[in-house]
């Protein structure tokens, strides 16, 4: 979850240090599927967030969302980054990548692990500068 803050923050070299650290703790077992997971979440997480009615009480839209209520403040810093667009866009890149980290695309595109592993870093850095 600390790859997906700094994506969601827009912290690429925290982005690659953070995975790089994922990498070695889990000493050769395959991260890549998890932390796709863990920034489509949050993505999901501020697209539910940017759809809300306005005027909603914080336990409301905590509800609507999804998360607890503390986890509003973060979310809401996270959103003013971020324009509609560009969510949209990472839905589709995460989605992608999800694939590539856990086979590939077509029949016979697999991808080795350090290739995996690059296209992971090179999309989660580009999310964060966008």
């Amino acid at each position: 979850y600390q790859v997906a803050d700094a994506v969601m923050l827009g912290h690429p070299a925290e982005v690659l240090q953070r995975l790089r650290q994922a990498q070695i703790a889990a000493d050769g077992a395959r991260t890549g599927p998890a932390i796709v997971a863990a920034v489509a979440g949050s993505v999901r997480q501020l697209i539910a967030l940017s759809a809300a009615a306005p005027g909603l009480s914080d336990a409301d839209l905590a509800r609507q969302v999804g998360v607890p209520p503390w986890k509003l403040r973060t979310l809401r810093a996270q959103l003013r980054r971020w324009k509609p667009a560009q969510l949209a866009q990472a839905v589709t890149l995460l989605a992608d990548l999800d694939a590539r980290v856990k086979g590939g695309l077509r029949e016979g595109e697999q991808l080795d692990a350090a290739q995996k592993l690059h296209a992971l870093e090179r999309d989660l850095i580009a999310l964060s500068v966008e």
